[in-house]
C-alpha cells in the first residue's frame, strides 16, 4: 500500500484526484476553473491549464421567458464535448485574440458521461444577445475520453452567456 500512497501524493501535486484499489491507483482529472460564452460554449481547465474540457450546444432558440435546461447522455450528436491538451489553454477560449502558443497539442472526444446545461433567457430590448447579463451553468458527471481518461464531476458557472468574440 506504500506505493499507492506515493502515487497519491504525486497525483495530488499534478491536480489529479486518486483513489487506491488494492495496490493500483485509479485517477480522475480534476478541472478547477472555467467559464462560458455565446449560446452556448463552456470550458473548464485543470489548475495547470494543460487539460481542458469544452462543451458546445446550440441554444440560440431557447425560451425567452424562463431558464432552459438541456440534458445529454454521451455520446449524443446534439452536444460536442471535447478534451484538449496543451499549454495555457484557457487563453484561447471566448476571445478573438488567439495566442498560437496556446493552441491544443491533442484533441479527443468524450465518449461517455452526463452533461447538463442551464441557461437563463436572453434579455429583451436592444441587447438581444445579453452579453454580460445572462447566466449559465454547466454540470459534467462521469466524463470519459476516447483513451479512457476519466474526469471528476465539475460545475462551471458563467455570466457571459450571449457574449461573442469579435
Amino acid at each position: 500500500m506504500t506505493s499507492c500512497r506515493v502515487l497519491l501524493g504525486i497525483a495530488a501535486l499534478a491536480g489529479i484526484v486518486s483513489a487506491c484499489v488494492g495496490d493500483e491507483a485509479a485517477s480522475e482529472v480534476v478541472l478547477t476553473s472555467g467559464d462560458g460564452c455565446g449560446d452556448a460554449t463552456f470550458w473548464a481547465t485543470t489548475a495547470a491549464d494543460d487539460v481542458a474540457v469544452t462543451v458546445h450546444v446550440d441554444a440560440r432558440d431557447r425560451s425567452l421567458l424562463e431558464p432552459t435546461t438541456l440534458e445529454y447522455v454521451l455520446p449524443d450528436p446534439a452536444v460536442e464535448v471535447e478534451i484538449l491538451e496543451g499549454d495555457g489553454l484557457s487563453r484561447n477560449f471566448c476571445t478573438d485574440a488567439i495566442d498560437s502558443a496556446s493552441e491544443p497539442q491533442r484533441r479527443r472526444l468524450a465518449t461517455a458521461g452526463e452533461v447538463t446545461v442551464t441557461l437563463d433567457p436572453p434579455p429583451g430590448g436592444p441587447d438581444v444577445f445579453g452579453c454580460g447579463s445572462v447566466s449559465g451553468k454547466l454540470e459534467l458527471h462521469g466524463i470519459v475520453a476516447e483513451d479512457g481518461t476519466t474526469f471528476a464531476p465539475v460545475t462551471v458557472t458563467s455570466d457571459a452567456i450571449g457574449c461573442y468574440a469579435g
